[in-house]
């Protein structure tokens, strides 16, 4: 049994020995009939992050790492990630949208009076405004502004905005049952 497991090493060594003379000459030969071409590295002209377009599987991708050594860079499209040789990918610019600042304004709900006694002017014509802007918006044609009687300053300021405001169709002293001297009425256009 052991001269014939010896048998069976020296015809393995043999048979290594033969495979090693084989893969030796092969080697020579290639080298004699192959022409050795220099790699020329790729200049990478996109960044991780970056949008570009794989070819191999026809599809925008963004970059999620570049490894310049393999020159390829790790790929993600959709759910799909993968390593793609540099030039499979081309870089997609992205045309700027022009963007342009527009105020909107929401739509909320006021009521269809302001109360503004024991303001100050000033402060009363800027609520005031902000006021008459959501109504307007609301779509009320007829709002109750009350000033109360008092000195009557608050009134007057309250009336010489009102001259001027752009939402103010007309205005006028409430009658009899609106409030008298202490409230005006106000119509928006």
């Amino acid at each position: 049994k052991i001269q014939h497991e010896e048998k069976n090493k020296e015809d393995a060594k043999q048979i290594q020995k033969n495979l090693n003379m084989l893969s030796t000459a092969l080697r020579e030969e290639k080298n004699k009939t192959v022409e050795v071409v220099k790699k020329i590295k790729t200049k990478v002209n996109f960044k991780v992050g970056d949008r570009v377009f794989v070819k191999s599987i026809n599809q925008f991708a963004n970059i999620l790492k570049i490894n310049t050594s393999k020159e390829s860079a790790s790929v993600q499209a959709g759910i799909l990630k993968l390593e793609v040789p540099f030039d499979e990918i081309k870089i997609v610019e992205e045309k700027k949208e022009k963007v342009y600042n527009m105020n909107t304004h929401k739509k909320t709900p006021v009521r269809s009076e302001i109360d503004l006694r024991g303001k100050m002017v000033d402060e009363a014509v800027y609520e005031l405004e902000t006021y008459l802007d959501r109504a307007t918006l609301n779509g009320y044609t007829e709002v109750y502004v009350i000033h109360g009687k008092g000195t009557g300053a608050l009134r007057e300021g309250i009336l010489k905005y009102l001259k001027t405001c752009k939402y103010v169709k007309e205005y006028r002293i409430g009658g009899h049952g609106e409030g008298g001297l202490g409230c005006t009425v106000v119509t928006l256009r």
